[in-house]
């Protein structure tokens, strides 16, 4: 039997520690991925994104604007 919860609290429980996002815009970073791709949580894509984020400026101001505008 599969399970899957939704919503912000399940999702921030299951979450890393981010290395470049404050908590909140992680949680959205996480959540956009698991809407693109169902189960990109499980395979770490939220890590993955934040790591590369935390390397690149230029991928930086996209994200920090992109989250800006959905918020």
């Amino acid at each position: 039997q599969y399970e899957h919860s939704h919503g912000p609290a399940s999702q921030q429980a299951k979450l890393p520690e981010p290395k470049h996002f404050p908590k909140d815009d992680f949680a959205v970073v996480a959540r956009m991925a698991e809407l693109i791709v169902p189960g990109a949580g499980a395979a770490g894509v939220p890590a993955y994104i934040d790591f590369v984020v935390s390397k690149n400026a230029g991928q930086q101001r996209i994200y920090r604007e992109g989250l800006a505008w959905l918020g």
